[in-house]
């Protein structure tokens, strides 16, 4: 995709679409990413579109991206493809960046788009891989463009990848967060534990009580349960334990999510699948203790240091975890601290991840 002529570099593309299925209340770190890989294209001469769903618009999202092109349509596949065909002229080279799409709507760009065009294909979510993945791999290696790379943002999820679309076009880029937003505490002076619960059952918040119900930690911390469910949540809760038990509060998300970090002295993912986890690493460089599960897509970041990992649903091992936790609650992290920056920094930076990106747009 590119030419060198001494130390500069003349690109072969002049507009990158990307093309985001989001309508999250907030931008998170998806956005984040993208809007560091944006500007970057821009310092470049590059012509940069966003295109979302129109349910989008309404999003009131703290990252600006009014520096860009933003588009809101209606996001079936013909339309899509359909407003980049009206922004592309015959003449233009482009990267087309999938986010949260099927990956069988390459076959609708295909017939549409001209020859000069580069597609990245983005795995965010975690595949169950079987005989639908197998087709719809023989699919798109009959009928997709043949300059396509497919992003996978774990090993788990990458290796799913490689499984449908052979490694020869299979990329691990693994996700970055924004660390601007998040400030470190050495001293954790409450007994709060922190797990996110919107999907509850997947995020193991059912084990997480089970692993404090009748302990001394129920008496002495509170669980924040955080959930865009609360109903569902409390329900889910007394279907299984007949009761919410006292140390159990329940909390809508917070846009002040560094808050969240720097009040609790722990952070709890034992979760029964995983992409990735943005919430552990961001827990991490909070300066708090952190608990995973080992399944796949989060295992990963147990080489984070202070990040403990145990047996996916061993309620057991869990409490013990637990417990070692909040006894050494009020121990001096201040080196620990330092080593999970340093390591979070060299991994997953947005600088790191945007230069992994351009590797693949360049490529």
């Amino acid at each position: 995709m590119f030419t060198k002529r001494s130390s500069v570099v003349y690109l072969k593309y002049n507009k990158v679409f990307l093309i985001c299925n989001y309508c999250a209340d907030y931008g998170g770190n998806f956005l984040a990413s993208f809007d560091y890989l944006a500007n970057k294209l821009l310092s470049r001469g590059v012509i940069v579109y966003f295109v979302f769903p129109k349910e989008s618009q309404s999003k009131n999202w703290e990252i600006d991206l009014s520096k860009y092109r933003v588009i809101y349509c209606n996001f079936n596949y013909k339309n899509i493809v359909d407003v980049v065909s009206r922004h592309l002229n015959k003449n233009d080279s482009a990267v087309i960046h999938l986010n949260f799409v099927s990956s069988l709507i390459l076959t609708k760009f295909k017939t549409a788009i001209n020859n000069r065009t580069r597609y990245v294909f983005h795995q965010h979510m975690a595949v169950n891989f079987g005989a639908k993945q197998i087709i719809k791999g023989i699919v798109l290696r009959l009928c997709a463009p043949k300059d396509v790379a497919y992003i996978g943002v774990s090993p788990k999820v990458y290796r799913d990848v490689k499984k449908e679309m052979g490694g020869n076009k299979s990329y691990l880029v693994l996700n970055a967060i924004d660390t601007d937003r998040l400030t470190t505490s050495t001293e954790k002076k409450s007994n709060d534990i922190l797990i996110f619960g919107t999907d509850f059952m997947r995020k193991g918040v059912d084990l997480a009580i089970a692993a404090i119900k009748n302990t001394k930690i129920s008496r002495a911390c509170n669980l924040l349960v955080v959930t865009h469910n609360q109903k569902s949540a409390r329900q889910l809760i007394i279907n299984k334990f007949n009761e919410i038990p006292n140390f159990v509060k329940i909390l809508p998300p917070s846009q002040n999510v560094e808050k969240l970090y720097k009040h609790a002295f722990l952070f709890l993912s034992p979760s029964r699948l995983e992409a990735f986890g943005y919430a552990v690493v961001e827990a991490a460089y909070s300066g708090d203790q952190v608990i995973i599960s080992d399944v796949s897509g989060q295992n990963v970041l147990s080489k984070i240091p202070g990040v403990k990992m145990i047996q996916s649903e061993n309620i057991q091992q869990l409490r013990s975890t637990i417990i070692n936790a909040y006894e050494n609650r009020k121990g001096n992290r201040k080196k620990a601290n330092a080593a999970a920056h340093e390591y979070i920094d060299s991994h997953y930076s947005l600088e790191h991840w945007t230069c992994n990106i351009l590797k693949i747009y360049d490529a």
